[in-house]
């Protein structure tokens, strides 16, 4: 197979963000080095092992014999060679050419550092390795790209080893590593992250001050919370918003529930998806009135209460047959009243109502 690639790399500026990328020239147009012998007009030789008829020429069969044609009688590949190929006479022309012939592969290859490994050069006078990079069990490309005095990188920059862009070499588009004097070669955002500083208290310190992600400002330290590394203001308003979430809301709701129960040391097993479904039993309206949820907000703002059928003066516990939603009037209004004297108290309090809720306790007993 042949693979010709004459130039190396070139550069291409990203007009986005002004930044150069590093595009190397790796050709994959590949052909069957074989195909040249198709319209072989020459004389054709049997290995006298394998009974192949092959070309009679150095590519297949190794030269330098007592027969007449000057050629083993084995081919290459009968005597233990790895591949067929060109012998070293070829590639002294082809490396005259910028060129190099792989014979474990057997490819064609331009002669730099994106197909062949540098040698020491006592035994390549080529500077490189006689296989090619693939064949030594790697790939093709530049390791080590930020080292290599081949490629142009401009002063204080780095190129990127996944995106192969030519980045600053600050703290704002790589990682530190304790092991290396420039950081890491992979820039933040092929790791998954944004470019910037993060953890800033760590690489930008300002003696007495800290710096808030929040609010992106710098705080006196003692305004400063360390459990949310952000400044207390910012902390009250993640606080806020946190706490006013629904699903923080009932559960807060059931724990406080409980912890009232437990000190007077009644059942208390209610709970957050048992208390959903009996949302959904009255439709999530007020199980005496029935005020709707959405105007239990408009009007006294705040979601429908968890009353006590039975109240906890009376040994109510807090259980799925005993709590229902109310909102806030009749669930002050009923006080420690019973379900009975409720009814007979609250002219809104419908008989139909009480026929769902006492059908809501029985389901539930």
């Amino acid at each position: 197979m042949v693979i010709v690639c004459e130039s190396f790399y070139h550069w291409e500026t990203n007009e986005s963000t002004g930044y150069r990328k590093l595009v190397l020239h790796i050709d994959n147009k590949i052909e069957n080095e074989k195909d040249k012998f198709n319209d072989w007009n020459g004389i054709y030789k049997t290995c006298s092992k394998c009974k192949e008829i092959l070309p009679a020429c150095t590519y297949f069969f190794c030269s330098g014999s007592g027969n007449k044609d000057n050629l083993h009688s084995y081919c290459k590949i009968c005597e233990n060679a790895k591949a067929y190929g060109w012998g070293r006479n070829y590639n002294n022309e082809l490396n005259l050419e910028g060129k190099h012939y792989c014979s474990k592969c057997d490819r064609i290859l331009a002669l730099n550092i994106l197909y062949f490994s540098k040698s020491n050069g006592k035994n390549n006078k080529t500077g490189f390795l006689s296989n090619c990079k693939e064949c030594n069990g790697g790939k093709f490309g530049i390791y080590k790209i930020n080292g290599n005095t081949s490629i142009s990188i401009e002063s204080n920059y780095k190129v990127c080893t996944k995106c192969l862009y030519e980045l600053p070499s600050t703290d704002e588009y790589f990682f530190k590593n304790t092991n290396r004097e420039n950081g890491t070669s992979i820039c933040k955002k092929c790791k998954g992250f944004d470019y910037g500083i993060h953890r800033t208290n760590r690489v930008l310190k300002i003696d007495g001050e800290k710096y808030c992600h929040q609010c992106e400002n710098y705080v006196v330290e003692n305004d400063f919370n360390n459990r949310t590394c952000c400044c207390k203001k910012c902390a009250k308003k993640k606080r806020k918003l946190y706490h006013n979430r629904p699903e923080i809301k009932e559960s807060k709701k059931v724990f406080t529930q409980k912890r009232r129960a437990k000190k007077k040391e009644l059942i208390n097993d209610l709970t957050v998806e048992e208390y959903r479904d009996t949302l959904m039993f009255f439709e999530n309206s007020c199980a005496y009135c029935g005020l709707p949820e959405s105007e239990s907000y408009v009007l006294y703002d705040c979601e429908l209460h968890q009353e006590h059928i039975i109240p906890m003066s009376k040994n109510g516990g807090y259980t799925k047959n005993n709590i229902i939603p109310a909102c806030m009037p009749c669930n002050k209004s009923k006080n420690t009243k019973s379900l009975e004297e409720f009814y007979d108290f609250k002219d809104s309090f419908t008989e139909e109502r009480y026929r769902k809720i006492v059908e809501f306790v029985d389901s539930n007993t």
